[in-house]
């Protein structure tokens, strides 16, 4: 028994399944861990700018005759979607999608949605994510 202990023999198998079990996951961690977080922070900054470029779109005529904002629909979802297609992540294994607009205007805000899948190294299983930013639209009294 205790040549079985002392012995070095069956060392790399033991090596080899730690390796593979253990170290491999913790590797693709690292490059995946930092890459998810860059997709993240991007995807909001791309939600962020279609929010902000909807707000501004408001029906100036329609302000003018009655004194109340509201959002020009057709341009405030071409602005949007423009300004998200700009900013949107654009890389290898990144897919991102612009959701839309949602108009409330009794709150007098524009709320702007957008997903983005990518794909992890290790399993290659895509990892969704949905940002949504919201923000207000309004005329400066003059």
């Amino acid at each position: 028994m205790g040549r079985f202990l002392r012995g070095r023999r069956g060392n790399m198998g033991f090596w080899a399944l730690v390796i593979a079990l253990v170290f491999l996951p913790m590797g693709t961690l690292v490059i995946d861990a930092p890459r998810l977080y860059v997709t993240s922070i991007r995807l909001q900054s791309a939600v962020d700018a279609a929010a902000e470029a909807a707000a501004r779109c408001v029906d100036v005529a329609w302000y003018q005759d009655t004194g109340e904002t509201r959002p020009d629909a057709a341009c405030a979802e071409a602005e949007a979607q423009r300004y998200f297609t700009l900013t949107a992540p654009a890389s290898s294994g990144v897919r991102s999608t612009f959701a839309g607009i949602t108009v409330d205007e009794s709150a007098d805000s524009v709320s702007a949605t957008g997903t983005a899948e990518v794909d992890v190294f290790f399993l290659h299983v895509p990892v969704h994510m949905n940002r949504t930013a919201v923000t207000s639209f309004r005329m400066a009294q003059e």
